[in-house]
């Protein structure tokens, strides 16, 4: 294994779990927003970095895993699992996309933004779903 591949790896596995950890907190502060009756600016404060956060995550494990791939001379991308998870990264930049969206929408209507917090809630609950499909799918490599 080239020193370079050890650190990009390192990097992927860094990048997973600092990176893509801030989809639960989305989750978590989204609730807790919703249920304890937190203004709308409040919560718009917390949501932003971390949704700008999580989509440079997304864009750093795209780009680590596809080096992965070149260091290792396209061993990986003839696989099922590897190819499933790019299309499941992908899947959680469109979800991301409807959490961005609501946050836009919710700050545009602040007189009710309750619906639009529950809509960043489950986006970010579904993020945190299809994140751990991938994480099976890279460490099972089922097909």
């Amino acid at each position: 294994m080239s020193p370079l591949y050890a650190a990009t790896l390192v990097a992927h596995v860094l990048v997973a779990v600092l990176g893509l950890g801030t989809m639960t907190a989305i989750g978590l502060g989204a609730a807790v927003a919703r249920r304890g009756g937190l203004s709308w600016t409040e919560s718009a404060s917390w949501f932003r970095p971390l949704l700008r956060c999580s989509v440079a995550s997304l864009a750093a494990m795209l780009l680590s895993g596809l080096l992965l791939d070149l260091l290792a001379r396209g061993a990986f991308h003839g696989f099922w699992w590897f190819r499933g998870s790019v299309i499941l990264l992908f899947a959680t930049g469109a979800v991301h996309g409807q959490a961005r969206r609501a946050l836009r929408l919710g700050s545009a209507s602040e007189d009710r933004p309750d619906p639009w917090v529950s809509r960043i809630e489950y986006s970010a609950y579904g993020m945190c779903v299809l994140i751990g499909a991938i994480t099976m799918l890279m460490e099972l490599k089922p097909f």
